[in-house]
């Protein structure tokens, strides 16, 4: 039996897992290779990775922190992390999707506390309800801490994405008595066509995948092994290297050989998608990825003509529903015209400018693939 949330809400057995990993080329040219997407100050002051640290700290305390991101990123990670100890961030050496975080943390939790209970969440999000999310977060830790199950969030869709996965959501729960937020699972529906979402939303059983988790040391352990035996192998080898205190040269060859013999797999379709004891718990919070840079739309102010302008002078003439975006100052101002544009993006950084329709946001990390291929141009990417 676990020890409750004390007056900090902060649970003795709880460690939070935050995923930096990822590249968020979607907002190229702002994002790059070596700025990536969650250490940008994308929607405020702070950057994404300070706004979801901020979230959390009132559920776990600084020293069960684990923030895995990509060997760059570590050290600038650490700079912007400084109540998190250092050591407390580990740093990949090759991208791997979530699967491989998720048992790297559970090997750093299980060399610690093989009671311990685990929330992962990415440090990407927009959550502007952090009572709404704290307050679910601690139900969420409560129950797999007593029930063997792997625990997911879902959120009621605002309109039929296709760039978001689904959850078909089952029955609640009956054995958790005052709580409603708790469901089976019936399954996880990938990225789906926008008529395949427009039914999913008319239908009422499904709601978007936040991409958010929790579960027991002992069911992540478990479940790793049942369904993912390469992964549990290197997670074994991961906890060996903790509970021995590796040094920091050892733990990265370990990692460079594990990693080196992983592939690139997301947690929920390695994972979740063939395990049974699936639970799902429904947001009552405000939740956006912020997967590109229409998501800005609704988090920030517009002009009369319903366009969003940030860090430019923006002189137009019948220009409606733009996003232009730059880097000036008070000191350095820049000036941007506009004639009869609508639904565009104009993106402006010192080095690089981005003129781009809303409608083919998903499409610029392909550009910024494309770009990263052609020799000379790597320097912008």
């Amino acid at each position: 039996m676990h020890e409750g949330m004390g007056m900090s809400g902060q649970n003795a057995h709880g460690y939070a897992l935050v995923m930096a990993g990822g590249s968020g080329l979607r907002f190229w040219p702002k994002s790059r290779r070596s700025r990536p997407k969650q250490l940008l100050r994308i929607t405020g002051g702070q950057t994404m990775i300070e706004q979801t640290l901020d979230r959390i700290s009132p559920l776990f305390a600084p020293e069960h922190i684990l923030i895995v991101t990509n060997s760059e990123y570590a050290n600038a990670v650490r700079e912007l992390c400084p109540a998190v100890p250092s050591e407390n961030v580990i740093g990949e050496p090759f991208g791997r999707d979530t699967w491989a975080c998720v048992g790297l943390a559970a090997a750093w939790v299980r060399a610690r506390d093989p009671e311990g209970v685990i929330g992962v969440v990415s440090a990407d999000h927009v959550i502007h309800n952090r009572d709404g999310f704290a307050a679910c977060f601690h139900d969420i830790l409560a129950l797999v801490a007593q029930r063997d199950c792997l625990m997911t969030i879902g959120v009621t869709p605002e309109h039929p994405a296709t760039g978001y996965g689904y959850i078909q959501i089952g029955d609640r729960l009956t054995s958790t008595p005052g709580q409603t937020r708790f469901h089976e699972v019936l399954r996880f529906h990938e990225k789906p066509t926008q008529s395949e979402a427009e039914g999913y939303l008319a239908s009422g059983d499904f709601l978007w995948n936040a991409g958010t988790f929790a579960w027991s040391c002992a069911s992540i352990w478990a479940a790793m092994e049942a369904h993912t035996p390469e992964l549990f192998q290197a997670a074994v080898r991961f906890e060996h290297a903790f509970a021995a205190g590796a040094s920091q040269d050892a733990l990265d060859e370990v990692l460079k050989e594990e990693y080196g013999r992983l592939d690139k797999r997301p947690v929920d379709k390695a994972i979740m998608q063939p395990a049974n004891n699936v639970v799902m718990a429904r947001a009552d919070f405000d939740w956006d990825d912020v997967g590109a840079f229409p998501s800005l739309d609704k988090h920030f102010p517009h002009d009369e003509q319903g366009n969003l302008v940030q860090d430019v002078i923006f002189a137009q003439v019948d220009c409606k529903d733009c996003i232009v975006l730059g880097e000036s100052s008070e000191t350095d101002p820049l000036l941007i015209g506009g004639i009869g544009l609508e639904g565009m993006m104009i993106v402006r950084t010192p080095d690089a400018i981005l003129v781009c329709p809303k409608d083919r946001a998903q499409d610029i990390k392909k550009l910024a693939d494309q770009i990263g291929r052609k020799p000379g141009l790597e320097r912008w990417t």
